[in-house]
């Protein structure tokens, strides 16, 4: 079973076809939170922790559900071979990055008791003796024991033989400078027309900034406008170069051409908000109403299951995940280990990002007696569930 990039939330699903010999997935980070965040070393060093430890765990889980005769930790970590990026590669193993080699994952399942091998491109692996998993590597052990023993010498080959491509890739940006105002004004407003869903839920002003220009894009009132310097809470800088080959171009998912490829900045005043990500990976026609068709059918989550002493709605308010697998609680906070998402059990109140209520009622003493602690705790009602079509 290959489960890279795949994050399903009903894993039964999979492990109803039958058992599984060989579980393949995803480990390692393949987003640029919290790098580009304009937020101080200290704060950036804590949050990339702590998705470094989901990570692990949320593959952990899935290897736990699926119980596979062998787990192979793949789909990571990306290679990062421009100068201008070198500096995200993990060449040392470095606790605070989110881009961990195979190797890490191999120990940190073994650790937990599961099967679990490193193999690479040109690798063979064979069953033994009905169990055991046993590994090939192309130019042998010794050639994969020195390429993770000196991963920066190795990375620098690399980038040496891929530089002609990246420097034809940088040459395709350039071309004529466009009138980003009234260029992106023709181009978004139309489509913040047809996603009315999709701009409510982002709520209000979003800057573009770059070097030499700023612009606001005013979802409340469906426009895009000069910036008049009005406060917002969520701010992009971007190279004027990328953004003017965006608008010309009329690329219609940033997310995986500009945002993944770490060339930015950011800052935001509170929590995340899945909205915004979801309008630049829809800009489109077919992307947008696409968008707005997911949110308008979100509904009913399947009912309510009872966890230590809480009544809670079965299904994730993100993405629906199943939380009878992947919800924990510690008597106040729910956590989702799909993305790592929680919520104040007491009220309801989603405690990473703006809306997504979850319904949650206290069934037993110690329980009702925390709710009653927590002033106006008016738990939400079930048919206030929304979710997203992107995680964090």
């Amino acid at each position: 079973m290959n489960q890279n990039d795949c994050r399903t939330h009903d894993p039964r699903a999979l492990a109803a076809h039958g058992p599984v010999d060989q579980h393949w997935l995803q480990y390692s980070g393949a987003i640029w939170y919290p790098m580009v965040y304009e937020l101080p070393e200290r704060a950036k060093e804590a949050l990339a922790k702590k998705k470094r430890a989901a990570q692990f765990a949320r593959a952990a889980r899935y290897v736990e559900i699926i119980s596979p005769r062998v787990a192979i930790p793949s789909a990571g970590p990306p290679c990062f071979l421009d100068d201008e990026l070198f500096q995200w590669n993990d060449v040392n193993n470095a606790e605070d990055s989110i881009f961990p080699d195979q190797r890490l994952m191999v120990d940190y399942l073994q650790q937990a008791g599961q099967q679990a091998v490193l193999m690479l491109p040109g690798s063979i692996g064979t069953f033994n003796d009905g169990e055991r998993f046993d590994v090939q590597h192309l130019e042998g052990e010794l050639s994969v024991q020195s390429v993770f023993a000196d991963k920066e010498a190795y990375l620098r080959t690399y980038a040496k033989d891929v530089a002609p491509r990246i420097a034809a890739e940088k040459a395709s940006w350039a071309g004529p400078r466009t009138d980003l105002l009234a260029d992106m004004k023709a181009w978004f407003e139309p489509l913040m027309a047809l996603g009315p869903r999709v701009c409510d839920g982002i709520g209000g002003p979003v800057r573009i900034q770059t070097d030499d220009t700023s612009l606001l894009l005013d979802f409340s009132e469906r426009a895009v406008v000069a910036d008049d310097g009005r406060d917002v809470d969520f701010r992009f800088t971007i190279p004027r170069l990328l953004l003017d080959h965006l608008v010309r171009t009329r690329t219609d998912d940033w997310v995986n051409s500009l945002f993944l490829s770490l060339r930015f900045s950011a800052w935001r005043r509170g929590p995340y908000n899945d909205y915004i990500y979801t309008w630049f990976k829809c800009l489109s026609v077919a992307r947008i109403q696409y968008a707005e068709g997911f949110y308008a059918e979100n509904g009913p989550t399947e009912g309510t299951f009872n966890l230590n002493g809480w009544q809670v709605q079965r299904r994730c308010p993100h993405m629906k995940a199943d939380l009878t697998r992947f919800g924990t609680e510690d008597g106040e906070t729910l956590t989702c280990s799909i993305h790592g998402w929680q919520w104040d059990l007491a009220s309801g109140r989603c405690l990473t990002s703006e809306g997504h209520p979850l319904f949650a009622r206290p069934v037993s003493p110690a329980a009702q007696e925390h709710a009653a602690r927590v002033a106006g705790s008016e738990p939400p009602r079930p048919d206030q569930y929304s979710g997203g079509p992107e995680g964090s």
